[in-house]
């Protein structure tokens, strides 16, 4: 297995050199701006008008269903098709959909829902896509760095948004959405410049042939330890998740008696060390194996969660939950740039969209279980997702264990092939 150990003489800025990525990266930095604005505006929205941790819960199901439907029909398409045009003309549509949610939710809340939905069901196709060519804008020894400096877009950005639609929320939430489809435009505008090599496939799409890539994704993934692996790791990652993340607002508002300022405070502070995490790991990602760094985290994550959904002030809750997004990235770098590195560039949207749309179908199972706290309570169903986070830690040690600990530090496992792609 490729270890993410780059040359200590090369900056974790150097991918910046390469004008596409630095595209990317600001492409993401803009839009992800605008997703936390939705993200924080939708929910806060739906509790403030029924009260409800289970209406909450919908919001990240109308986004999640699609991405788990379509995951892996996304990764056929972008496997086939120009990934650029993807991420562009999705970008686009996304923006207009976005833009009609302060009018048409001012109606029916309903409303809110399917454009959530349809919004999310074009970004399983650009997300699949962003991620298929990030391999392509770094070298080798730089791709962790590239992986650690989009957490730092995604996650600053998503800081900035977070306390910024907290305090919105005191002013009016509708704002917040048309932020949103404004950042769309103009991420789609800047990644309209970026270059990436088509993809060649040879043969004209149609149902038969969606069928037997989906086919071979499946042989694909069979084939490879490490990538069955990392799926397991993401999908159980991705239950959990979907619990913690629907019961962070009940949680603090509700259980502790914060405020939506105080909520949206958490979220954004947990951001900022979330980009902490990513600088230590552009930097220093070489003093452990990509595995090491995905086990050790995960058991963090959990002990430190644990602490938190036993906690009884909101000032502590928020301490503890924002020293957990340092741990958080260095999991998720590590997680991505071992699956990149495993996987041929021809089949990488499969692979990507394969682990989407499982991963969703378990936060969607883990957003439901949330709704439980309005029987149980939050705080109770917190500490549920606090010791399964900490479980995942340990299947992750079962299944990667072999490798943790290895004093190889740059080894591979040969890449699955059985037909020239």
């Amino acid at each position: 297995m490729i270890n993410c150990d780059p040359d200590p003489k090369l900056s974790p800025l150097a991918v910046f050199r390469n004008p596409s990525y630095t595209r990317m990266w600001l492409a993401q930095l803009i839009s992800t701006i605008g997703d936390s604005f939705t993200y924080i505006a939708a929910g806060i929205l739906v509790y403030q008008q029924t009260g409800s941790v289970m209406l909450v819960g919908l919001v990240e199901i109308s986004a999640a269903i699609p991405a788990m439907l379509l995951g892996t029909l996304a990764g056929v398409i972008v496997d086939r098709f120009n990934r650029k045009k993807i991420m562009v003309v999705t970008g686009i549509f996304r923006g207009l959909l976005l833009f009609l949610v302060p009018v048409l939710v001012r109606y029916n809340l309903a409303w809110m829902y399917l454009i959530l939905f349809l919004s999310s069901a074009l970004n399983a196709f650009f997300q699949t896509s962003y991620d298929s060519v990030v391999p392509e804008m770094a070298s080798d020894e730089a791709l962790c760095a590239a992986n650690s400096m989009l957490s730092i877009s995604s996650f600053g950005s998503t800081a900035v948004g977070f306390i910024a639609s907290g305090l919105l929320a005191a002013y009016s939430l509708y704002i917040a959405f048309y932020i949103n489809a404004i950042a769309y435009w103009v991420s789609a505008i800047i990644l309209a410049g970026i270059i990436i090599t088509p993809i060649k496939s040879g043969e004209k799409t149609n149902a038969f042939v969606v069928m037997d890539d989906l086919k071979y994704g499946i042989r694909y993934l069979a084939k490879s330890k490490i990538l069955r692996s990392l799926i397991i790791i993401s999908v159980l990652y991705a239950l959990m998740a979907g619990m913690e993340n629907t019961l962070l607002l009940p949680f603090i508002p509700g259980t502790l008696g914060g405020t939506s300022f105080e909520y949206g405070l958490q979220e954004g502070l947990t951001s900022i060390f979330y980009v902490i995490g990513s600088l230590v790991m552009a930097k220093y990602s070489g003093w452990m194996r990509d595995e090491a760094w995905v086990v050790y985290d995960l058991l963090i994550m959990g002990g430190m969660t644990i602490v938190y959904s036993f906690s009884v002030s909101v000032p502590f809750a928020i301490a503890v939950i924002t020293l957990s997004g340092m741990v958080q990235s260095p999991y998720a770098v590590a997680w991505i740039t071992l699956l990149q590195r495993n996987t041929n560039r021809e089949v990488r949207g499969r692979v990507l969209g394969a682990n989407m749309a499982v991963r969703n179908l378990l936060m969607v199972l883990g957003i439901m279980a949330a709704g439980l706290a309005d029987m149980f309570g939050p705080r109770l169903m917190m500490q549920v997702a606090a010791w399964l986070n900490l479980s995942i830690g340990i299947v992750a040690l079962i299944t990667l264990g072999t490798r943790v600990l290895a004093k190889t530090p740059r080894s591979s496992e040969p890449i699955p092939q059985d037909r020239a792609i």
